[in-house]
């Protein structure tokens, strides 16, 4: 989130959005964390939030650096709901 927050320009922010979505897929994807009573908020809030890096990529690639740090902005939001949620 740091470095997405932080991003100056296009190629960087982009570059950290991808990053984000990697981490963001490698947690959902590993069974460690698919097990137990909040697997299933886990994974809504991991699909959520890979929902809104795509939309924020898609505004990347449409020119729209500047709304696409605003979605990325709301990134944090959901972590912090879902944190809130998972009581992390």
């Amino acid at each position: 989130f740091k470095g997405a927050s932080t991003a100056s320009d296009a190629a960087t922010l982009k570059a950290e959005l991808k990053n984000m979505k990697t981490h963001a897929t490698n947690a959902k994807a590993d069974p460690g964390f698919n097990k137990g009573p909040d697997s299933q908020t886990f994974n809504e809030g991991l699909g959520k939030l890979i929902a809104q890096i795509d939309d924020a990529i898609a505004l990347v690639d449409a020119g729209k650096f500047e709304e696409a740090k605003l979605a990325t902005e709301n990134l944090k939001k959901t972590r912090a709901e879902y944190h809130k949620k998972l009581g992390v």
